[in-house]
């Protein structure tokens, strides 16, 4: 790497991870994804790689792998398995991620969200067992999740694979 790029890079990453954070808090809370964790995101991205040397980044993997994710999704969301905010989180994700680590991404993300379901289906069987079936109406978006059948908040599951996959990433330019 030339000069200071790997600290840009770096510190671009603890960014990432840092709105990751914030979204899967967000989807735990509210059972929302804001649009601007996904803008901001992308802009974390672009960003990073104007810092870096030129030659460095990919541009057209990159950014072809956010349309592609973004094009499945529009699919996903049509038959209502993912949220809007899903989507929009993942496509920003991709981008950042580009065709080389998009199928490793889509792995650890999909292995997040089924250990996140079948935590979540084991919990709410324990407490069935343990208790009368009491609806909690205003409470907290995961007091419902867990008590209640209502949709898995899947951002957590995202920051989850997202993070996993990012910390195996080399950054562009450095050789093993």
């Amino acid at each position: 790497m030339i000069g200071y790029s790997i600290y840009y890079y770096y510190a671009a990453h603890s960014v990432l991870v840092l709105l990751l954070l914030v979204a899967a808090a967000f989807d735990v809370w509210k059972l929302i994804l804001p649009n601007m964790v996904a803008v901001l995101i992308a802009a974390a991205f672009c960003a990073a790689g104007l810092l870096l040397p030129p030659g460095q980044i990919s541009w057209l993997s990159h950014l072809g792998a956010g349309a592609a994710v973004f094009a499945v999704g529009l699919l996903v969301f049509r038959f209502s398995f993912l949220g809007a905010g899903d989507i929009k989180v993942m496509t920003a994700i991709a981008v950042w991620d580009g065709f080389d680590q998009l199928l490793i991404l889509l792995i650890c993300v999909g292995l997040a969200g089924g250990a996140f379901a079948v935590s979540v289906l084991l919990l709410r069987h324990f407490l069935r067992s343990l208790t009368i079936y009491v609806p909690m109406s205003g409470t907290l978006a995961a007091a419902q999740v867990v008590c209640e059948r209502t949709k898995l908040p899947y951002g957590l599951a995202i920051a989850l694979g997202s993070i996993w996959v990012i910390y195996d990433l080399p950054p562009p330019g450095f050789l093993y």
